[in-house]
C-alpha cells in the first residue's frame, strides 16, 4: 500500500474532484465512478456540504493550507473489501495523528483506475481549538503508516525498493505541496479561463508549465518550480483534463458575471446628451479666460516688484539727542507734579469758602446778641 499527500488551501476544489460526476456509460451501466465509504464529524453526505461545513471550522484559524488530501493505494491486483477500505482509512488518519474523533474527515473511493484507491480528506484543524495537524516529514510518516495498515489487514506489502524512490522523498514531498499550494490559489483567486492565461499568472508566481501531447491530442500537464524536477498534474491534485474543466467553469463565472452588468446596464437610463456651448459662449468664456490671465500677470508682477523693492533706511537718533529728550521727560513729569499739588490745593478752597461764610454768619448772629444786650443794659 502507498500513500501520496498534498495540502491545499481549498475544500471546494478537493472535495469536488473526490466526487466527480459519473461517465455517460456508467450512468447507463449504472457503474458508480466515486463512492463515499465514510464520514467524520460531518452532517452533509454531499461534497459541497462538507466542503462548507470544514470551511466554516477552519475560517476562524491561522492555519493557511487547511486541505489533507491522501492518494491510499492497494497493489496492483490486490481488492479490498469496504470494510477494510475504512479500516485502513480510520488507521491512516490515527497514524498520522488526525484523530477522526478530533477532526472532520471525507473518504471516498474512485473506481476510474485499474488499481484500487481510496482518497481521504482531512481537516487540519481541529474541533476542539488543539494545534493543526502536522505536515512535517509526510513521505517518512507515511511510510511508516503504511507499513503498519499491511501488518493489520494482512495486505501485500510495497517493494521495499519503493520507498526510496526519488519521486517519493521529502524534499519532492515538499515541493508538490508548494506547487499544488499555488496552483489551488491562482486557480480560485486570479480565476484564469485558459491554458495561456493559467500559464501567464503561474510564471508570476514561478512555475512554468509543459503539455504532454500525442497524435490524439494534449492528455497531460507538468508544473516544475524554478530549477526543480517536473511535476505530473495528477500528483498535486489537477489532471489535464480537471485543469481544462476548472477553466471552462471559471470562463462561465465570468460570462455570467458579464451578463449580469448587461443586463443592470440595460435596465439603467440613456446616457445625457452632453451640449457644447455655441461661437458666441465660446467666444465669451475665451474673453474671460484672456482677462483672468492678465489679472495673474499683474498680480505676479506686483508680488516681484515688492520682494525686489529696497527697503527704507532707519536713521538712528544722537546720543547727545537721547539726553535732551531724558531732560525733557523729567522735566516734563515734575511739572505734571506740581500741576497736581496746585489742583489738590485749588480742590480745598471751596470748602474754606464755605467754611468762612458759616463762621460769618455765626459772627452776626453773636454781634446782634452783643448788640442787645448792651442795650439792656444801658
Amino acid at each position: 500500500m502507498i500513500a501520496k499527500t498534498t495540502t491545499g488551501r481549498s475544500f471546494d476544489s478537493a472535495l469536488g474532484y473526490a466526487a466527480a460526476a459519473l461517465t455517460t456509460q456508467q450512468r447507463q451501466h449504472k457503474q458508480p465512478k466515486v463512492a463515499l465509504l465514510a464520514s467524520y464529524n460531518l452532517i452533509s453526505d454531499d461534497w459541497q456540504g462538507m466542503a462548507a461545513e470544514m470551511a466554516a471550522v477552519a475560517q476562524g484559524s491561522r492555519c493557511q493550507t487547511p486541505v489533507w488530501h491522501t492518494s491510499l493505494s492497494a497493489q496492483p491486483g490486490e481488492q479490498l473489501s469496504v470494510e477494510q477500505w475504512r479500516a485502513a482509512a480510520r488507521q491512516y488518519c490515527q497514524g498520522m495523528g488526525a484523530d477522526p474523533y478530533q477532526h472532520q474527515v471525507a473518504i471516498f473511493q474512485h473506481h476510474d483506475t485499474a488499481h484500487a484507491h481510496i482518497h481521504i480528506y482531512i481537516n487540519r484543524v481541529r474541533l476542539d481549538d488543539g494545534p493543526a495537524l502536522d505536515t512535517s516529514h509526510n513521505y517518512a510518516r507515511n511510510v511508516k503508516t503504511t507499513r503498519q495498515i499491511e501488518q493489520e489487514l494482512a495486505l501485500l506489502a510495497l517493494p521495499e525498493q519503493r520507498t526510496s524512490l526519488r519521486d517519493h522523498s521529502a524534499a519532492t514531498q515538499a515541493n508538490r505541496a508548494t506547487v499544488g499550494a499555488i496552483l489551488t490559489h491562482v486557480l480560485t483567486e486570479q480565476k484564469p479561463t485558459t491554458l495561456a492565461e493559467l500559464t501567464e499568472d503561474l510564471k508570476g508566481h514561478g512555475i512554468t508549465t509543459q503539455l504532454a501531447t500525442n497524435s490524439k491530442g494534449t492528455y497531460g500537464i507538468s508544473f516544475r518550480q524554478g530549477d526543480g524536477q517536473p511535476i505530473k498534474g495528477s500528483a498535486v491534485g489537477y489532471k489535464y483534463q480537471q485543469l481544462v474543466t476548472r477553466l471552462e467553469a471559471n470562463r462561465a463565472e465570468y460570462e455570467t458575471e458579464i451578463n449580469r452588468l448587461r443586463h443592470e446596464l440595460e435596465q439603467k437610463p440613456a446616457v445625457v446628451e452632453i451640449v457644447r456651448p455655441d461661437p458666441a459662449q465660446q467666444a465669451e468664456l475665451k474673453r474671460l479666460r484672456d482677462e483672468r490671465d492678465e489679472a495673474y500677470e499683474k498680480r505676479t508682477a506686483m508680488q516681484k516688484a515688492l520682494l525686489n523693492q529696497r527697503p527704507k533706511t532707519v536713521v538712528q537718533p544722537d546720543p547727545a539727542d537721547r539726553t535732551q529728550i531724558e531732560q525733557l521727560k523729567q522735566q516734563l513729569q515734575r511739572t505734571y507734579q506740581a500741576y497736581v499739588q496746585q489742583k489738590e490745593k485749588a480742590d480745598q478752597v471751596p470748602d474754606l469758602i464755605d467754611k468762612l461764610g458759616s463762621l460769618q454768619q455765626q459772627y452776626g448772629g453773636q454781634a446782634a446778641r452783643l448788640n442787645q444786650l448792651e442795650s439792656v443794659l444801658e
